[in-house]
């Protein structure tokens, strides 16, 4: 039996992992531990560690943790929620819906249907990872209504190539992540969810920022601009900026208890197989913080205006 721990913070109960980069790990005679490998981020922020954990093992090198100051940043409770990126085909439901850390029949286990296939951590501020993403769903599983073939097998065809970036531009707590989508069939429509994290419902307000100025926004709801979403208090913030997105979104699923936001673009038409590229950033800390980061990833892309 795995020890559990829950608080405001957790968002909901979760396995205890040790996080080490190695394969074996030797305990007694008729005891087992859970060994989580991953790739770990490291910096200061206001003299306090900021860790970012990428679970290779379980989320196929999805971000499972960012902790800082006390807080976990992201609910991992299953394979859908994390940092992590996905997409969806032919309709915006979940029919075919390749997905980083894995697939809706991966539940809370400790295992992935996406397949890991490369990784390289850099140094204690980058990493790389390559993943064939798992289908969400297959056919023959509980999905939204479909006007579209749902996928027989796992994982998909598709291939996310990422890189991540602890500090960008000279932000100590900016994260920057390099994409690469490379679809191999022709699609008519194609979502990409650039972006997404999950965390507690502790964070119960948010904010669209357009580089200047935040704005109040409810925590359900679609949006043109930047989203940060953060404590009453204004302690403890996440957000999120994609260059060229489409959208940004936050969501609050009340019975989960969870709190998602997340950015991306739609393309429709006769697409060819192709790679698609974006480039993200996405910040934690406290509000102030947060719009400080996101507001030196706006002026760059804008050419430092």
């Amino acid at each position: 039996m795995h020890a559990r721990c829950s608080s405001m913070w957790a968002g909901t109960a979760r396995t205890i992992g040790a996080y080490l980069n190695c394969s074996k790990f030797k305990v007694g005679p008729g005891r087992k531990i859970l060994v989580f490998a991953a790739l770990i981020l490291t910096t200061l922020l206001h003299n306090q560690p900021l860790v970012v954990r990428a679970n290779l093992n379980r989320f196929a090198g999805a971000i499972s943790s960012i902790t800082w100051n006390g807080a976990e940043f992201v609910d991992s409770y299953d394979h859908g929620r994390e940092l992590q990126s996905d997409l969806v085909y032919e309709t915006p439901n979940e029919c075919n819906n390749p997905t980083e850390a894995g697939s809706q029949d991966d539940g809370t286990g400790y295992t992935t249907s996406s397949k890991l296939l490369s990784y390289k951590q850099e140094d204690t501020h980058s990493f790389s990872t390559e993943v064939q993403m798992a289908n969400w769903v297959l056919r023959g599983e509980s999905a939204p209504s479909c006007s579209c073939p749902i996928p027989r097998s796992q994982p998909s065809d598709t291939i996310l190539t990422k890189h991540v970036t602890l500090g960008a531009l000279g932000q100590p707590n900016l994260l920057r992540f390099d994409l690469t989508y490379s679809i191999p069939d022709p699609h008519l429509y194609i979502g990409f969810e650039v972006l997404t994290q999950y965390m507690s419902t502790a964070f119960n307000t948010a904010y669209t920022y357009d580089g200047s100025a935040l704005s109040p926004v409810s925590t359900t709801g679609k949006y043109s601009h930047p989203i940060i979403v953060a404590t009453a208090d204004g302690k403890y913030a996440s957000g999120v900026y994609v260059i060229g997105a489409h959208f940004y979104g936050a969501h609050l699923f009340s019975q989960a208890q969870v709190q998602k936001w997340s950015a991306g673009s739609v393309l429709s038409g006769c697409i060819p197989p192709s790679d698609h590229s974006f480039t993200a950033y996405s910040a934690v800390g406290t509000l102030k913080d947060v719009k400080t980061a996101l507001q030196a990833a706006i002026m760059a892309a804008n050419g430092g205006q």
